[in-house]
């Protein structure tokens, strides 16, 4: 079962108790300043040199065109790792952070875990990255889970990690590239994909190759941008 607390997702594992209602509780005062959601298409504009330097990517090549998961906030992100790293309850988690010095200017500033996009054609490409990388499309895809996914790639489903707490973030289960059919957008994708390629995106969405310093496979004015009065 998905749980959603604003544009947080997260896999439930086992029944919430009193500990993770008040993590979720707390992890709400610090939404991710955003409007980046689950389903957005967007372009990988800057380069983020672990992505650029990652044998993975260097091996398949890197995608322009990714696909939102989901996006957590900083103080999300690092409170959900003190949650799971320790067996704090949420004030003690809350007092961690203000002893290591963590920068509340800095609290609601975006992460964005993504995949490439289409994902049927880039299996285990899930990342995360600074929304600052990321240009927003005019397009979206239909929901998805991880479920439907591994249904899809028929890959077998090996369970998620047992961590001894309610909840984890709804990250990518591994080993999920095992499955069979791969190599085409999923069917979910599909409306999404026929829609890009009316725009004329078929090739720059399905081309893939090593980062050599710049590309420009888009026009930065191309009508398939937000532009920045839609933003507003």
């Amino acid at each position: 079962m998905l749980l959603h607390r604003d544009e947080l997702r997260l896999q439930q594992i086992d029944d919430l108790d009193i500990r993770d209602e008040h993590f979720l509780w707390l992890m709400k005062e610090y939404p991710p300043l955003t409007k980046l959601k689950h389903g957005d298409i967007v372009y990988l504009q800057v380069m983020p040199p672990r992505i650029a330097m990652c044998p993975f990517f260097q091996r398949h090549g890197i995608p322009r065109f990714w696909k939102v998961q989901f996006v957590v906030s900083r103080y999300q992100f690092e409170l959900h790792h003190v949650m799971h790293q320790f067996e704090f309850d949420g004030d003690q988690a809350v007092t961690f952070l203000d002893h290591a010095g963590f920068d509340y200017d800095d609290a609601q500033t975006p992460f964005v875990y993504a995949h490439a996009f289409p994902h049927g054609d880039n299996p285990n490409s899930a990342r995360w990255f600074a929304e600052t990388a990321l240009k927003r499309l005019c397009l979206r895809t239909a929901e998805a889970d991880w479920d439907e996914v591994l249904d899809e790639f028929e890959t077998p489903f090996y369970g998620y990690e047992q961590t001894g707490s309610g909840f984890i973030l709804d990250v990518a289960p591994e080993r999920y590239a095992k499955g069979v059919r791969i190599g085409a957008p999923l069917s979910h994708e599909e409306p999404t994909f026929h829609t890009a390629a009316s725009l004329g995106l078929e090739e720059a969405m399905l081309r893939k190759e090593p980062y050599r310093g710049s590309w420009d496979d888009l026009d930065p004015e191309h009508d398939v941008f937000v532009s920045a009065w839609d933003e507003r």
